[in-house]
């Protein structure tokens, strides 16, 4: 397996974990209804997920429209 191959395999396991992780994250939070405290550092925390989860996801489509070659 070439470098470039085995960069691309490394990425996209370290992609996975990461978008993995954050939608755990995200639904453990909204399984202990952080979403029904009005609290602003609940409602920030909610919004940080949010958006951590969209970009890793988009960052982990991106990696796999670009492929390895």
């Amino acid at each position: 397996m070439n470098a470039q191959r085995e960069a691309f395999e490394e990425t996209d396991g370290l992609l996975h974990q990461t978008t993995s992780l954050l939608d755990t994250l995200y639904d453990l939070a909204m399984d202990s209804d952080t979403l029904g405290n009005s609290e602003p550092e609940a409602v920030r925390l909610m919004t940080l997920l949010e958006i951590a989860r969209e970009k890793a996801q988009e960052a982990l489509q991106a990696h796999h429209k670009r492929g390895w070659d």
